[in-house]
C-alpha cells in the first residue's frame, strides 16, 4: 500500500499488480489448455463435459463484472492459444517425419494456434456482447455453436477439434448427431459445462438448492441424449441394401519412406500381396488403398498401372486406390491432383474422384495461381490444384459411394453434399503417416465416423499407417486396425440411402444460434440505451 508520501511501499504494490497481470495470462492459457485433456490419447472423452470449466469460471466472472469488451478478447485469445497449442501439439512433432519442411513446423503450430485462437475471442465477446439479456445456458452454447460453425466455412477452414467429438467414442451419446450435426454434439457438450460451473458458483456463494438444480439439469442433458441414443440404435434402419464385403488395407509405409525409389517401387506389391491375404480370409467385393498408396502418376506410368489393373481381374475384386493425378496442358506444364480411382473387376477404369478440399499450405498455398509472388513459395508443399465434381462412383456388388480424402472427412457441410449427390455410404482415403503415434490420428478417425451419425450411411476408412476402420450407420466400428500395423480391417457394411435430419436441412442449428444470439445483442444494447437515457434524466 502507497504511504500518503506516495512512494514508502511501492515496490510490494507493484509486485501485486505485475502478478495480478501474468495471471490473467497464465490462468486463461492454462484453462483453455486443460480444454483439450479429452482429446488426448488415454483419456476418457466424458471429461469433456466438464473441461471447460475452468475457462468458463473465468469468463463468467469477467462478463458479471462488466469487463471491457478487449479484455475479454484478449481473455478468450489467450484461453484459445492455449486449448489449440494443446489441441494441435502434433503439428510441432511433424518435424520428426522427415518432410521438406522440417525447418518450419513449430512456427506453423504456434502460428496456426494463435490465429485459430482469435474464435475463442470472438466467442468471448460474443458472450460479452449478450451477457444479461440471454440466460447463460442458451447464451454461452450458442456463441459456441456459431463460432465453431464459421470456424469450418472456406477454403481456410479448420473444424478440428470441435468440442462435440469429445463424446465420439460413446455412440449412444452422439446419436443426437443427426438432428444437428457436430454443432448439436458441441452445444450439449458446452450446456453440460454451463450447467457445472454455475452450479460451482453457487457452491461457493452456499446456495445448496441451486448447486443441485444445476447438476440435476446437466446430468439430464446427458440422459435425455443417452436415451435418444439407445432408442434410436435399438432400432433396425430402413432401407439398408445388400451387404457389401470390404477390406480396407494399411501397408504402414512410414511417410520418410513412402516417396523413396525403393517403396514407390514396392507399395503396389505390398498393397497387392495384403489384398490377397485378404481375400484368402474372406470373400470381399472392394478392396481400398489409401490416400497416395499408389506413390506414381499411373496414367502416365504404365507398368505401375498394369500392375493393379492385372490385380483386378485376377481377384475379380473391384478396387479403389489413392493416387497422385496430373493433366497435361501443354506448354502450361501439368496440373496435379490428389485423386482416388476406381477399378471394376476387370481391371477397367470405371471413375475417379479429385480431393475438393485440399489442405492449406500443406497441398496447396492459398491464391497460389492467382498471385504471382504467392505461386512461386515453396514450403515443400504438393502444389495440387482442387477438383470440382462431388462425384458418386459405382461397380458392381461394391454399390454407390463417394470418395473423401484426408481431412475432407471432417467437414459436415461438404460429406452432406455428396450423401445429397446419391453417395450410399463414405471410402475415406487418408495418410495419416506424418503424424506419428500422437492423438491426431485418434481425432482424425474420430471425426470421420461421426459423419456416419449425421447422415445414416456407413464409412469405410484406409489410413495409410492408420486407423483403418469400418464403421456402421449409426457410427460403431466394424472392425479396425490398430496404428502402426501392417494388414486389414475386413468386414460388411450396408449402404443406405441418408435420410437424417440433418441431411435434409443441414446447418440449420449455428444459423437459428445466429438468430438468437443477434436478438439477445440486439436487446442488450436497446436495454444500454434506456439506462444510459435514465441515467442522463436523474442527473438532469
Amino acid at each position: 500500500m502507497l504511504t500518503p508520501g506516495g512512494c514508502g511501499n511501492s515496490e510490494p504494490d507493484l509486485r501485486v499488480r505485475l502478478l495480478d497481470r501474468r495471471s490473467r495470462v497464465l490462468v486463461p492459457f492454462v484453462a483453455g489448455v486443460i480444454g483439450t485433456m479429452p482429446f488426448q490419447n488415454g483419456v476418457p472423452g466424458l471429461l469433456g463435459l466438464v473441461s471447460l470449466i475452468p475457462f468458463f469460471l473465468i469468463l463468467i466472472g469477467e462478463c458479471a463484472t462488466r469487463r471491457s469488451f478487449r479484455e475479454v478478447f484478449s481473455t478468450g485469445w489467450i484461453a484459445g492459444f492455449g486449448f489449440f497449442l494443446g489441441l494441435l501439439y502434433w503439428i510441432g512433432l511433424l518435424v520428426d517425419s522427415g518432410i521438406p519442411i522440417r525447418g518450419i513446423t513449430g512456427v506453423g503450430w504456434v502460428a496456426l494456434s494463435a490465429a485459430l485462437a482469435i474464435f475463442f475471442g470472438l466467442f468471448s465477446l460474443l458472450v460479452r456482447l449478450g451477457w444479461g439479456v440471454l440466460p447463460p445456458v442458451i447464451l454461452i452454447p450458442a456463441a459456441w455453436g456459431l463460432v465453431e460453425y464459421f470456424r469450418s466455412l472456406g477454403p481456410l477452414g479448420f473444424p478440428w477439434g470441435s468440442i462435440g467429438y469429445t463424446l465420439s467414442d460413446y455412440t449412444t451419446l452422439i446419436q443426437s448427431a443427426r438432428f444437428g450435426g457436430i454443432y448439436l454434439l458441441s452445444s450439449i457438450v458446452v450446456g453440460v459445462n454451463v450447467f457445472v460451473s454455475q452450479a460451482v458458483i453457487a457452491a461457493a456463494g452456499g446456495n445448496v438448492k441451486r448447486v443441485v438444480i444445476y447438476l440435476v439439469a446437466g446430468l439430464l442433458v446427458v440422459f435425455i441424449a443417452g436415451v435418444d441414443g439407445v432408442i434410436r440404435m435399438s432400432r433396425p434402419l430402413p432401407g439398408e441394401g445388400r451387404p457389401v464385403r470390404v477390406a480396407v488395407i494399411q501397408p504402414n509405409i512410414l511417410a520418410e519412406d513412402k516417396w523413396t525409389k525403393e517403396f514407390k517401387a514396392k507399395a503396389v506389391d505390398i498393397l497387392s500381396d495384403l489384398t490377397r491375404e485378404a481375400i484368402r480370409e474372406e470373400k470381399i467385393d472392394l478392396a481400398i488403398w489409401p490416400e497416395t498408396s499408389v506413390p506414381s502418376y499411373v496414367r502416365q506410368e504404365f507398368s505401375v498401372f498394369k500392375k493393379i489393373t492385372s490385380l483386378a481381374r485376377e481377384t475379380g475384386v473391384v478396387i479403389v486406390f489413392g493416387h497422385p493425378d496430373a493433366d497435361y496442358l501443354g506448354r502450361a506444364g501439368y496440373r496435379y491432383y490428389n485423386a482416388g480411382m476406381l477399378l471394376n473387376k476387370n481391371g477397367i477404369e470405371e471413375g475417379a474422384y479429385r480431393k475438393i478440399h485440399l489442405v492449406p499450405f500443406g497441398e496447396r498455398i492459398p491464391l497460389s495461381g492467382k498471385v504471382d509472388w504467392i505461386t512461386r513459395i515453396d514450403l515443400g508443399q504438393a502444389n495440387f490444384y482442387p477438383g470440382s465434381e462431388f462425384t458418386v462412383l459405382s461397380s458392381g456388388k461394391a454399390g454407390h459411394f463417394s470418395v473423401t480424402i484426408c481431412y475432407e472427412a471432417i467437414f459436415p457441410a461438404l460429406c452432406r453434399q455428396f450423401a445429397q449427390a446419391g453417395a450410399m455410404y463414405f471410402v475415406n482415403l487418408t495418410n495419416d503417416a506424418w503424424f506419428g503415434t500422437t492423438a491426431a490420428p485418434d481425432q482424425h478417425a474420430d471425426m470421420a465416423r461421426v459423419r456416419c451419425v449425421e447422415l445414416g450411411i456407413p464409412l469405410a476408412r484406409a489410413a495409410n499407417t492408420g486407423i483403418s476402420l469400418l464403421a456402421d450407420s449409426f457410427g460403431r466400428t466394424i472392425d479396425s486396425k490398430p496404428l502402426m500395423e501392417r494388414g486389414y480391417a475386413i468386414g460388411a457394411i450396408r449402404p443406405r440411402q441418408a435420410d437424417t435430419f440433418y441431411y435434409r436441412w443441414g446447418d440449420w442449428l449455428p444459423r437459428l444460434e445466429g438468430a438468437v444470439l443477434a436478438l439477445g445483442i440486439l436487446l442488450a444494447f436497446a436495454r444500454h440505451r434506456i439506462e444510459r437515457r435514465r441515467s442522463r434524466s436523474s442527473r438532469d
